[in-house]
């Protein structure tokens, strides 16, 4: 599954290396204190993945959505929002995301999964724009998101 993430994320920002078929970082999910990995499952099939960094991998007060992925034909079925809201509810507090403006879908994605993390009497996030190019959602739960 990680291949396809590549391939995608690849075709979809430019971004990476289009040869590419490893996450170098993969492994240190299951070794490194501060990332996690989680599966996502439909009908105990599992259709995607999340991972996150944790305070005492990012150095601050943040956890970080590092990548998410859920398969194009599980897709448009609450799946993705569903993990995020699992994973928010589980570690409340300040959370961001970056995504590549050119991941329309990303960036639709985050907005309408926190924009129901966050409650529709809230004001959509707003990204700021980093240097680099990249939008950056900075979240706060500070009691489980709806």
């Amino acid at each position: 599954m990680i291949k396809s993430y590549l391939a995608e994320l690849y075709s979809l920002t430019g971004e990476g290396d289009p040869s590419s078929t490893e996450y170098a970082y993969l492994p240190s999910y299951w070794s490194e204190v501060g990332r996690r990995a989680f599966v996502v499952e439909d009908q105990a099939e599992v259709v995607g993945f999340v991972l996150i960094r944790t305070p005492e991998s990012t150095g601050t007060d943040d956890w970080e959505v590092a990548e998410f992925y859920i398969r194009p034909d599980a897709r448009r079925r609450g799946l993705g929002v569903a993990a995020a809201l699992e994973i928010w509810g589980r570690h409340p507090g300040s959370w961001l995301i970056e995504v590549s403006p050119k991941n329309r879908g990303a960036v639709e994605f985050w907005e309408r999964a926190a924009q129901r993390a966050l409650g529709a009497s809230r004001n959509p996030p707003v990204p700021a724009l980093r240097n680099d190019g990249r939008l950056v959602y900075r979240l706060l739960f500070q009691r489980p998101p709806n």
